[in-house]
């Protein structure tokens, strides 16, 4: 399965030592083995013995390309390899890369064309790129009006944290880190990958902690979960073909892990897995090129496009738990890869990543509708940038409300490597958030009352409204959108100290239906 290129802060360049000796070969052991960090290291040793060496030059600049510390730094090294002359057949490819991966397309098309004029082997993928340089230039010229929210030190780290999947009220996130954990550091000096789980608390989310009784030595990832957030998926390669599995809440905890047999196809990946909103669906990757079921079946051949393709499979109106053959989605897939489907709020929507369509470059997001009754695909839509780069983007997911999703991304405030972000799209009207506020006393005779005044004030001070309980339950309904309040209470002439208090309504809180909120007065003295 393919992964990120991502990186684990070992070992900082501030802590390496200038004066230790370069050493050629160790550089090039490191690099072969895909271990970019250190070997950038050791390329940077070589270099300030040999400024302008152009393998040395090539060689760090592919580093940077394929890491993400800091990709704008490749083009300083392959240019001066390009000013050299002396560079391989593929050299031209990578210099229109790194180009493209920093929005400069024009100059990425004019050394793609150079490459092109006598290919390699990467003459497919320099055709691709050029073509999403072309269409980069278009997608950006109307940007998707969308916000980046950095979720912080409770769920990023310096290590690449991806693959994000947040259930519908977004009271719990699933996602992907490659930071220290069971496993050792393997080959190329990176720690295999875990899955971890925060949940809202009411303002923020907590900690993210790693699901430690599911996790192997092995890398782990998660690749969906439910609307309600009671069904997950992850996938592990603790086998040579890699596997999916499911989890189930039993009694508000996960339960033991379980195959999805009906996609296990032996000898090849499935790579991640979804459950629509009614749990009547799935959609898989998989690079299955055989199809599932068999000639008895009486189906006819699958249409497979090659690489990973999406599939769906599609639950029985009969028996328990019994699904159909899956079909792969044939209006969807490409003779690239497809991978990541997710299901919109509204239950027809599919999100999904692929690297075979038209895009900024690299794996980018896209949407598709899904008509259930004729099981039809529209055309797939790009979502546009910025949520899509000349970067890979491999996956989305929605909230309830439409308005804020969750992705990974490497930008200007991440932590050091991939990080998780919550988009808010900004053209979406935010819904309210429904609050129940009950006063209350001490007095078990009277649990709660109600005051002489209870007012809200906005957060420069101007009076929102005055509100009156429920005369049966003395409960006070406030109905407010995001933003800072201020509750004032008057309670004086009943015996209770005064109220003033702040209340902040986080814009998460419009997805967790009412929420309650108990105010202790104070008695007199």
């Amino acid at each position: 399965m393919k992964f990120y290129s991502v990186l684990i802060f070992v070992v900082l360049f501030g802590s390496i030592n200038s004066n230790a000796q370069a050493d050629k070969k160790v550089a090039e052991e490191y690099f072969k083995k895909g271990n970019y960090f250190l070997a950038m290291a050791e390329y940077h040793k070589l270099i300030k013995l040999e400024r302008d060496d152009p393998d040395f030059n090539y060689k760090l600049g592919l580093c940077y390309l394929k890491t993400n510390i800091n990709k704008k730094k490749s083009i300083k090294y392959l240019e001066r390899t390009n000013e050299s002359g002396k560079y391989d057949k593929e050299f031209k490819y990578y210099l229109g890369l790194s180009y493209a991966v920093n929005y400069n397309f024009d100059k990425a098309i004019e050394a793609l064309d150079a490459y092109l004029a006598s290919p390699g082997k990467y003459e497919s993928a320099a055709n691709k790129r050029k073509g999403d340089c072309e269409y980069a230039k278009i997608l950006m010229t109307k940007p998707a009006e969308v916000s980046f929210q950095n979720m912080g030190e409770n769920i990023n780290s310096e290590s690449a944290d991806y693959y994000p999947f947040v259930s519908g009220d977004e009271r719990l996130l699933s996602y992907t880190s490659r930071r220290k954990g069971k496993g050792k550091i393997e080959f190329d000096g990176y720690y295999p990958s875990d899955v971890y789980l925060a949940n809202y608390n009411g303002s923020t989310f907590s900690k993210g902690m790693m699901m430690k009784s599911y996790m192997s030595n092995y890398n782990e990832q998660s690749t969906g979960l439910s609307q309600d957030g009671n069904t997950m998926f992850f996938y592990s390669d603790n086998n040579p073909k890699g596997e999916l599995f499911l989890l189930t809440k039993e009694g508000g905890k996960y339960g033991k892990k379980s195959k999805i047999k009906e996609i296990d196809a032996e000898d090849f990946l499935e790579s991640s897995v979804c459950l629509s909103n009614e749990g009547n669906a799935m959609v898989f990757a998989s690079n299955n090129n055989k199809g599932y079921g068999n000639k008895e079946d009486g189906l006819p051949p699958p249409e497979v496009k090659g690489g990973l393709d999406l599939w769906m499979m599609r639950k029985l109106p009969f028996g328990d738990n019994n699904w159909a053959v899956p079909q792969p989605m044939t209006a969807i897939n490409t003779p690239g890869d497809e991978d990541f489907a997710s299901f919109a709020p509204n239950g027809t929507t599919i999100y999904f990543a692929s690297n075979g369509l038209p895009g900024m470059g690299g794996w980018d997001l896209y949407s598709t509708e899904w008509n259930p009754e004729d099981n039809t695909f529209s055309e797939p839509k790009n979502l546009g940038y910025p949520l899509n780069t000349p970067d890979d983007e491999k996956s989305i997911s929605f909230a309830d409300d439409g308005k804020h999703a969750y992705i990974s991304a490497n930008r200007e405030d991440s932590f050091g490597d991939l990080d998780i972000y919550r988009i808010t799209y900004e053209l979406v009207e935010v819904k309210p958030a429904l609050f129940g506020i009950k006063l209350a006393t001490g007095n078990s005779d009277q649990p709660f009352m109600a005051a002489e005044l209870f007012s809200i004030l906005d957060e420069n001070g101007e009076l929102i409204g005055e509100y009156a309980p429920n005369p049966n339950t003395n409960e006070y309904t406030v109905i407010l959108p995001p933003g800072q309040y201020k509750i004032e209470i008057e309670a004086e002439t009943l015996g209770y100290e005064n109220y003033s208090g702040n209340l902040k309504v986080h814009d998460f809180m419009n997805q967790m239906g009412k929420v309650d909120k108990i105010i202790h007065l104070k008695k007199q003295p």
